[in-house]
């Protein structure tokens, strides 16, 4: 009896020093789980702020790039974020999270630190969609952004028309006619355009859309520009251009020399402009717009393609 007495004994020692080890295992489990949960929304904080920062890098905003940045990630995860900028168009954002410990403390360690990093490039758009039906071929010493250039000419004396085209444009290849054209101005087109590929391809050519169309054209840019009240000098000094209904997104074409009718033309790149206005009376019209430097949606980017101002935003491989 009394060697049984000491055997049980033993037993319940063992089971308690098993069970406390049990219990510690489970408690680090618990901060160990809830530390790799937070490290995945602070890469997700750290990813939205690197994006932000490349964004204002793309709009020009260089000064206020990096507080930008910062006011994205905390909006997401408050934690530490430090903000630097590899070069000119890319964004580094590495963020630090210190975490209190709800077992492991028992064990002696209060806290865990979790850290994570991310870089976003703002490069040239290679692929976009949404366009509007306007092409223009860029000038000899490029574009001068915020300058006002003329994206639609109407018939009148002083025009780059060619053979009865106008710089309008079928983005899609079953557009045809004045109703494509207004709903492609008012929405942009559905279809994605393709730059950038080793050899040409259908994906970056366009028909031109001759005719003047001079009703549609007014219609159409006045849908916009009356979605919008405020002009270009309202942004220079305020925020929000970017939301718009008057900033669209063109292609770039290289040439419309020898153009007669409709006939495909070569898409080279992309650009964003701020609407100002359709001016003329009758069926001579005109289309006035300012280039710009900016993020674009609905956009795709790849190495090595002209820049004409319009930047996608992606996330790198830090460091890459």
């Amino acid at each position: 009896m009394p060697l049984r007495g000491k055997r049980q004994g033993s037993v319940l020692v063992i089971a308690a020093l098993a069970l406390g080890l049990l219990l510690s295992a489970a408690a680090l489990a618990v901060d160990y789980g809830y530390a790799v949960l937070m490290k995945e929304r602070l890469q997700r904080a750290v990813d939205a702020a690197a994006l932000c920062g490349a964004m204002e890098l793309a709009m020009g905003r260089t000064g206020t790039a990096a507080a930008s940045a910062v006011d994205m990630g905390n909006t997401n995860l408050t934690a530490d974020y430090v903000v630097g900028f590899p070069a000119g168009n890319r964004c580094l954002v590495n963020g630090e999270k210190l975490l209190r410990t709800f077992f492991a403390a028992f064990l002696g360690r209060d806290s865990i630190t979790v850290r994570a990093t991310a870089e976003a490039i703002a490069s040239p758009v290679s692929e976009a969609r949404g366009l509007r039906p306007f092409a223009i071929v860029p000038p000899e010493d490029g574009f001068v952004y915020g300058t006002t250039y003329t994206i639609k000419y109407g018939p009148g004396t002083e025009t780059n028309a060619y053979h009865g085209n106008f710089n309008a444009v079928a983005l899609d290849p079953e557009d045809r006619g004045a109703k494509d054209y207004l709903e492609n101005i008012k929405y942009g087109s559905n279809g994605w355009v393709k730059i950038g590929s080793e050899i040409t391809t259908d994906d970056d050519w366009i028909y031109t859309e001759p005719g003047n169309m001079a009703g549609p054209t007014r219609e159409g840019v006045n849908y916009l520009v009356g979605q919008d009240s405020h002009d270009w000098a309202y942004y220079q000094s305020m925020a929000g251009i970017e939301l718009s209904s008057r900033l669209i997104t063109i292609p770039v074409i290289e040439s419309m020399a020898d153009i007669n009718g409709r006939e495909l033309v070569h898409v080279i790149g992309f650009a964003r402009v701020f609407l100002e206005n359709a001016v003329g009376t009758g069926n001579d019209v005109d289309v006035y717009a300012r280039f710009v430097k900016i993020a674009t949606p609905n956009s795709r980017t790849a190495l090595s393609v002209p820049d004409y101002g319009a930047y996608g935003i992606r996330l790198i491989v830090p460091g890459s």
